[in-house]
């Protein structure tokens, strides 16, 4: 494989994934471990989150999006190594930090009293209090340069290597595009989850206004992005991933009560319904028999923002629905 990792898409599931995945956040980078039954999420700059029930099935971009709250940008495959910690990071400049203001203030005193009989401040003092604080500054400097050259490394092959080092750095007009193909992949993908799509209504309802902010957002992307210049293309790129952040955490928040109240018991049964029909460990029979349940029970109900019969069938069957936020197939 090299010392290049290999770039894949924030859709592959967990299953998928090696053994170190690292991603590319807003303003750092992390690390995505395996350790037997559980994952460990390394951040740069941050503590590591301990993930003990790992949903095999869920994308990793929706993983990390939910364990850290920063958007992940890009992920990559890293080469067969073993993730280590440098002696050096974030936390530990803030001790030297510490330690330095503590010295300083030990120089002065001492000097202080050395000088006492003329002042602290006298002729031979302040001279040497200006040099005490510029070797302060020079140290603090070459500490924060050490900092930011370590923290999690990646060895190959006996070879630390920086995690921004093993990526390779794309157009930035790239970046925009891969942006909101991930969004349109995982709303895709949730489209077609239908227990998911019936239990968060509020994700696929363009009367809702977080949803509709998306759907504008995804709009104008399809309508304008080709004549946009790189900076107002990352722009755009950049609210249409808030965009769908923002209404799938309220979606996910509101969950059924976004439904008319008298519609959310029949919705509840059809949910359940639903669950069984998509869940792989069910017999073939149990399956069918509880899709028509959920069949019937959607096409009573008939609210727009719920799938229709069609669209649940599609969706248990495995076809993807193509379509932005709050549209109908023709």
């Amino acid at each position: 494989m090299g010392t290049r990792a290999t770039e894949i898409p924030l859709s592959t599931p967990l299953k998928r994934l090696e053994r170190h995945t690292l991603l590319v956040l807003e303003d750092r980078h992390a690390v995505l471990r395996h350790e037997g039954s559980i994952l460990r999420l390394h951040v740069v700059g941050d503590e590591t989150v301990t993930i003990r029930a790992k949903p095999e099935d869920r994308a990793v971009g929706d993983v990390v999006l939910v364990a850290t709250q920063l958007t992940p940008l890009r992920a990559f495959t890293l080469p067969d190594g073993e993730l280590a910690r440098s002696w050096l990071g974030p936390r530990d400049f803030l001790r030297f930090q510490t330690s330095g203001v503590v010295g300083v203030l030990i120089s002065g005193l001492f000097l202080a009293v050395m000088h006492g009989s003329r002042g602290l401040l006298s002729e031979l003092g302040a001279p040497a209090i200006l040099l005490s604080l510029l070797l302060y500054a020079v140290l603090l400097v070459s500490i924060r340069t050490v900092c930011d050259r370590l923290g999690w490394v990646h060895v190959i092959d006996g070879r630390r290597w920086r995690l921004a080092d093993l990526v390779v750095g794309p157009d930035p007009a790239e970046i925009a595009t891969r942006q909101v193909d991930e969004v349109k992949e995982t709303y895709g993908r949730l489209l077609t989850d239908l227990p998911y799509r019936i239990e968060h209504p509020a994700l696929f309802d363009a009367a809702h206004p977080a949803t509709e902010e998306l759907t504008l957002a995804l709009f104008r992307w399809d309508s304008e992005q080709a004549r946009l210049d790189t900076a107002e293309r990352a722009a755009l790129a950049s609210r249409v991933v808030t965009a769908f952040r923002t209404a799938r955490q309220q979606a996910e928040r509101i969950r059924m009560d976004h439904l008319p109240e008298e519609a959310r018991v029949e919705a509840g049964r059809a949910l359940a319904a639903a669950r069984i029909a998509a869940d792989p460990r069910a017999g073939r029979a149990e399956r069918a028999a509880a899709l028509e349940v959920a069949v019937q029970i959607l096409d009573d109900l008939a609210l727009y923002h719920l799938p229709s019969v069609t669209e649940a069938r599609d969706a248990v069957g495995a076809r993807r629905l193509k379509q932005l936020p709050g549209r109908r197939e023709s």
